[in-house]
């Protein structure tokens, strides 16, 4: 048997005892060894929880992985976890501490949505429901600025509107729309001149 085979397989061994015994190797394994993209997506494989960690949405969890985010701007943030390849549970918090932070929202759907502030950091953690393992992928948006009744983008003559509702949100007591839940809605208004019959279509959506 070569020499050159024994060092490879003893390199691919070292490598691998690397990556999940060290902090460091685990933190490399967990992002892809790419720091931008960790701002968006990683692995929880052999992740773990801490010592004094809270319990995400009031699941137990036991592999999740955080991120960090300072606000540029003041406004409502949709925080989604949902394209994972698991279920998971995020949580929205501030501090310094594992043990002492302030949550500010968590959900057990893999959404959530809180109100950033300029400069402010916020921590985001997502682990899989139950401790379960797999690709993990979080977003943040700004909603669009219709998101809200209160911001209804105006309507002049009569024309074809357009618009996003990728990262849109429901607001409390909003009501079903058609009987339907929905969960991504977005607001237009409009005063007509007079009155007449008028004919409300999103078929082209």
């Amino acid at each position: 048997i070569p020499v050159s085979l024994f060092v490879i397989v003893g390199a691919y061994v070292l490598v691998g005892l690397f990556l999940h015994y060290s902090r460091t190797g685990r933190h490399i394994y967990a992002i892809g060894g790419n720091p931008q993209a960790a701002r968006v997506s990683g692995i929880n494989v052999d992740a773990s929880k801490e010592g004094g960690e809270p319990s995400h949405a009031g699941d137990p969890g036991g592999a999740s992985v955080w991120w960090s985010w300072t606000a540029p701007s003041s406004g409502r943030v949709l925080v989604s976890s949902t394209a994972s390849t698991v279920s998971t549970v995020v949580g929205v918090y501030a501090g310094t501490v594992v043990a002492q932070l302030t949550e500010y929202v968590s959900s057990n759907k893999g959404t959530a949505v809180f109100e950033a502030t300029t400069n402010t950091t916020y921590h985001f953690a997502v682990d899989g429901v139950a401790g379960a393992t797999g690709s993990i992928t979080l977003s943040l948006q700004y909603p669009p600025a219709n998101d809200d009744f209160a911001n209804a983008a105006a309507i002049g003559e009569l024309s074809v509107q357009s618009g996003s509702n990728a990262s849109a949100t429901k607001e409390p007591g909003e009501p079903f729309h058609a009987t339907n839940y929905g969960g991504k809605s977005v607001w237009w208004t409009w005063v007509p001149a007079s009155s007449t019959r008028v004919v409300i279509s999103t078929q082209d959506s």
